[in-house]
């Protein structure tokens, strides 16, 4: 990046607000969903219908369920119940 392009983006990250540069902020959603066991296809595409997200949101959770899934499963770890 040249000089005066660092020079203009320090300009207008200092005479901008977060939300001019990110966009407003997310709406307060007033629920809460509690899951217990495994996570599955059916609820993420479920959970994502809810939300009302976009199809690449919910494409790219269901392919992150997919890689996790086929992480090997831990062995002679105690994880923390809360």
């Amino acid at each position: 990046m040249s000089n005066n392009s660092a020079e203009s983006l320090k300009t207008v990250i200092e005479r901008s607000s977060v939300e001019e540069l990110l966009g407003p902020e997310m709406e307060f959603v007033p629920w809460e969903a509690v899951i217990k066991g495994r996570i599955t296809k059916d609820m993420i595409e479920e959970i994502s219908r809810i939300k009302g997200e976009p199809d690449w949101m919910r494409r790219l959770r269901l392919r992150a369920l997919e890689m996790f899934e086929k992480l090997p499963e831990l062995s002679g770890y105690q994880l923390r119940r809360r």
